[in-house]
């Protein structure tokens, strides 16, 4: 199985529990206003990658990964489920950890054999209302609580991310609007209120794409202290 790859990261403590080797992979529908990673977005860019090279690269670190052990990013990864899946299936014969990172934007049948091979699943809401979704991602809030529905169908592992951007997604309205869409779910093991950080202007210049957010502040620790807050009561 050939896999279309963005690159390869080893050592992180921040895509899932543990020490984890992380994997993007290459091409999104998405269009996400301040996408950290647009050099993924175009399919046809990435480099081609068998599952057996992947899991040769996750062996060379596979003393720390274990434990902790493999996330699949982006990208989006499921639009190259088949794929993960069968590294997902190579990952668990090696006794590591899958963690899947996804926006949940699609749902089929491969999907579907890719989350009976995930042990844990980040999945990023970014915004609460399908209007303010569809203007920042030109994607679907819709879709993503449809697959959410999905990991509770199949008692998926999940852990909500949602980035924190100022003057944007940072009132106390539309931190209680996302609790009221994640009340009902059992799936959901916490919610990371994650800072949103311009890093990627440079990326953005590189490609000769216009950033639409160089006007807006980093969030600060503060920030995310209030959404918590507020998130809590």
């Amino acid at each position: 199985m050939i896999g279309k790859i963005n690159s390869f990261h080893s050592f992180s403590t921040s895509d899932g529990p543990g020490i984890r080797a992380v994997l993007f992979m290459q091409g999104c529908p998405l269009r996400c206003k301040c996408c950290h990673n647009p050099e993924t977005w175009e399919y046809d860019k990435g480099i081609e990658m068998s599952v057996e090279e992947v899991v040769e690269k996750i062996k060379k670190g596979i003393t720390y990964y274990k434990n902790g052990g493999i996330t699949c990013s982006g990208g989006e990864a499921i639009m190259q489920a088949p794929f993960v899946t069968d590294l997902f299936k190579a990952c668990h014969k090696l006794g590591l950890h899958t963690t899947l990172d996804t926006s949940g934007c699609l749902l089929n049948e491969d999907v579907k054999a890719l989350l009976k091979e995930t042990d844990l699943v980040l999945l990023d809401i970014k915004m609460t209302s399908e209007d303010k979704y569809d203007a920042f991602s030109k994607g679907s809030l819709k879709k993503t609580l449809n697959f959410l529905d999905c990991l509770e169908e199949m008692h998926c592992k999940t852990w909500i991310r949602h980035v924190v951007i100022p003057t944007i997604n940072d009132t106390q309205e539309e931190t209680l609007q996302l609790k009221k869409l994640l009340q009902k779910y059992t799936c959901i093991e916490k919610v990371d209120f994650l800072p949103y950080r311009s890093l990627c202007d440079s990326k953005y210049d590189e490609l000769g794409i216009e950033y639409p957010y160089k006007h807006i502040q980093d969030a600060t620790d503060k920030d995310i202290e209030r959404i918590n807050k507020w998130y809590d009561q």
